[in-house]
C-alpha cells in the first residue's frame, strides 16, 4: 500500500469523494504527506488545512510558516491557531485536547471531514503504551478510523513517499528526546520487536481489527447503566465486570487500581463506602455500586 491508494481506499470507504476535507497539518513529515496527497487527489477547493501552534518551541513560529507556505504553493486554504500558554502539567494530552477542540469547530464551520495523518507505527506505540499502563480490550483498539487516512500504513512508507515525491517537512527535535515515554518506545523498543516481528504494523493492524470486534461485542452485553445492584454484578464475567468499570471512567484507570476496586467489590464491603477510580468516585450504598462524579 501507498499514501495514495490508502488515501483513495479510504475516501471510497467513508464516501468522502464530494466532502471538503479539513487536514491537521503540525509541519512533520507524516501531516505534510497527507496534505500533499490530499491536495493531489480531493476535489480542487474542497481541501483546508488546520495547523495549531503550541507556543511551546522557540521553532513554533517557523513551523507555522511553513505550513502556510505550503498551503499557498498547493492552493489550500490555512487556518493557524495559536495556544497562548503552555501547560504546567501532562501537558502532551492537554495539546492533545486542544487540537480536537480546534478541528471540531472547524469542521463544523467549514462542513468538512477532518482527517490526521496518524498511521500504523503510531497504533504500535499506542497499544505497547496502553498495554504498559494497564487497558482493556477497547484500549488495544485506539483508533477511530473514519479520522485517519493512513491508518494502516507504516512510518516508513511515508518517509519513503516523501523521499519519492521530494516533499518537504520540519523535524520536531524533542520527538528525539527519550525523556518522553512515547519517544523511549519509538526508538528503544520497536526496533527490538522488530527483530522478532519485521512487520510489526501489520500484526498491530490485525489485532486491533480483531480487538475491535472484541470490544463491539463486550458492548452489547455490558450494563446499560451507571449503576447496578453490587449482587447483580457478582453474576458477571470478570471480563464484563472491568469493562463496565472502564466504560465509567473519563480518565483510563491502572491495572492496578482497577485490581484493587474489583477486590474491593468481590469482598462486599459494608456500610457507605466509597472507592476512586479513573477519575469517579464509585460509592456502594444499600448493596447498589453508584457513581458520585
Amino acid at each position: 500500500m501507498t499514501p495514495e491508494s490508502t488515501f483513495v481506499e479510504f475516501i471510497d470507504q467513508y464516501q468522502l469523494a464530494k466532502n471538503p476535507l479539513l487536514v491537521m497539518v503540525s509541519g512533520g513529515v507524516d501531516s505534510m504527506v497527507l496534505l500533499h496527497v490530499a491536495a493531489k487527489l480531493h476535489l480542487a477547493g474542497q481541501v483546508f488545512v488546520l495547523h495549531v501552534n503550541h507556543n511551546a518551541r522557540p521553532e513554533a513560529s517557523d513551523d507555522a510558516v511553513f505550513v502556510e507556505s505550503a498551503c499557498l504553493d498547493l492552493g489550500v486554504n490555512c487556518t493557524t491557531k495559536m495556544l497562548k500558554t503552555a501547560p504546567t502539567k501532562d501537558a502532551e494530552n492537554s495539546w492533545r485536547k486542544e487540537r480536537l477542540n480546534a478541528v471540531k469547530a472547524l469542521s463544523a464551520k467549514e462542513k468538512a471531514h477532518w482527517v490526521t495523518a496518524h498511521h500504523a507505527t503510531d497504533l504500535v506505540e499506542t497499544v505497547l503504551h496502553r498495554m504498559a499502563k494497564g487497558a482493556g480490550v477497547t484500549g488495544l483498539s485506539p483508533f477511530d478510523n473514519s479520522h485517519k487516512p493512513f491508518w494502516k500504513l507504516s512510518k516508513q512508507s511515508i518517509l519513503d513517499y516523501a523521499a519519492t515525491e521530494k516533499i518537504a517537512y520540519r523535524e520536531d527535535e524533542t520527538n528525539a528526546d527519550e525523556r518522553f515515554e512515547r519517544n523511549l518506545l519509538r526508538h528503544k523498543v520497536l526496533p527490538e520487536l522488530r527483530k522478532i516481528t519485521p512487520n510489526l504494523e501489520q500484526v498491530f493492524v490485525r489485532n486491533a481489527q480483531m480487538y475491535a470486534q472484541y470490544a463491539d461485542f463486550i458492548q452489547t452485553i455490558l450494563p446499560q447503566n451507571n449503576s447496578i445492584q453490587l449482587a447483580d454484578f457478582a453474576t458477571l464475567h470478570p471480563l464484563v465486570q472491568s469493562e463496565w468499570l472502564r466504560g465509567l471512567c473519563p480518565q483510563s484507570p491502572s491495572g492496578d487500581e482497577l485490581s484493587d476496586c474489583l477486590r474491593w467489590l468481590k469482598n462486599s464491603p459494608k456500610g457507605n463506602t466509597k472507592k476512586q477510580l479513573g477519575g469517579i468516585t464509585l460509592h456502594l450504598k444499600n448493596g447498589l455500586i453508584l457513581v458520585l462524579n
